[in-house]
């Protein structure tokens, strides 16, 4: 019986410890510091104009278009053989364009995320074509002269 009670107390002990190391009750948490910060940040619309895993840019990179002759450069040097895809008005319009370098496999992507860049990569059990792909994303967004800044991030998507 006292066995069973010492077990009882020291199954307890750890919960609560468990409880004090991941949970922190005189802290705000993670997810109303994100909310209140949230308030200081305006969300900027953006239109996707082209993603995909191939073209001819195999360095990682962003690139910030502000007019049609970038544009044209950009595309012709991604894709060499094709007409433009979009006409764009550079007077009120941008375009971010995020390339991923090139990779071995496929299973790879890149998209941007609130004009935030955000990497995918393949995790275990994921099936993958075995070719040299170069992951891409293309938005238009508002013109802007401030400072752009491209945080990077990190995920696994796994599959089976």
């Amino acid at each position: 019986m006292k066995n069973k009670l010492i077990i009882t107390i020291t199954i307890i002990a750890l919960i609560v410890i468990g409880i004090l190391i991941f949970y922190n009750p005189f802290e705000k948490s993670n997810l109303e510091n994100n909310t209140n910060n949230s308030k200081d940040k305006k969300d900027i619309n953006f239109i996707e104009l082209k993603k995909g895993s191939y073209n001819t840019i195999t360095e990682k990179q962003e690139r910030i278009v502000k007019s049609s002759a970038e544009w044209a450069d950009l595309w012709t040097e991604m894709f060499p053989t094709e007409m433009i895809a979009s006409a764009i008005n550079f007077d009120e319009r941008m375009v971010i364009a995020v390339f991923m370098g090139e990779k071995n496999t496929g299973g790879y992507s890149i998209m941007i995320d609130n004009i935030v860049e955000k990497d995918t990569y393949p995790g275990i059990g994921c099936a993958v074509i075995q070719v040299l792909t170069q992951p891409y994303y293309i938005v238009e967004l508002p013109k802007s002269d401030k400072e752009i800044k491209f945080v990077y991030g990190r995920e696994t998507s796994n599959c089976g």
